[in-house]
């Protein structure tokens, strides 16, 4: 069955810019489509490591972002177009929709650094807007392992200048949950 935005996740989406979608897919399926995804992590773990330890923002046993999976294997492509995908994008942008951007991030445990808060677009604005960023967590997101971070209501400012630091874009400091 694939999902049907309530007008509560609209409202939600409207308000504070998200709202959470739980076990959309099987165990099984995001078992085979982790298996698939880590093996790109390793090859990009291993040439991150081979260019001294940092690629962009990724850094080696710590954080790696792998862009553009889809685009190098026909099942994780396949798994993009799913009709919960189709459902959940065409309910909220309409029927005109696009896969422009799609990466693996991989947190280490135990990192040495924090990811700084930042917004999507500050990384690769999109025009036209609205656009959608679904997140797709191949392990249970705890606060303890690592979870993304959000705030609620920060997308109706638009977007927000960022400064370049050494690990990635800032747009809020520290204390963002205060602001906003």
């Amino acid at each position: 069955m694939y999902p049907v935005i309530s007008q509560e996740q609209r409202d939600q989406l409207q308000e504070n810019g998200y709202f959470v979608l739980e076990n959309l897919f099987t165990l099984q399926e995001m078992e085979a489509l982790t298996q698939q995804i880590e093996a790109f992590h390793q090859r990009h773990e291993e040439e991150i490591r081979a260019k001294g330890g940092t690629e962009g923002i990724s850094r080696a046993e710590e954080i790696a972002f792998t862009p553009f999976l889809a685009e190098q294997d026909e099942q994780i492509c396949a798994f993009t177009k799913r009709p919960e995908f189709v459902a959940i994008t065409t309910q909220l942008l309409g029927e005109n929709i696009d896969l422009y951007w799609n990466q693996a991030v991989f947190k280490a445990p135990e990192g040495n650094k924090e990811f700084p808060w930042h917004q999507d677009d500050g990384y690769t604005p999109v025009e036209p807007s609205p656009y959608l960023t679904l997140w797709l967590a191949l392990n249970d997101a705890t606060v303890e392992n690592g979870c993304i971070s959000v705030l609620p209501g920060s997308h109706k400012n638009g977007l927000t200048p960022h400064v370049q630091s050494p690990i990635g874009l800032v747009c809020y400091s520290a204390d963002a949950p205060n602001q906003g």
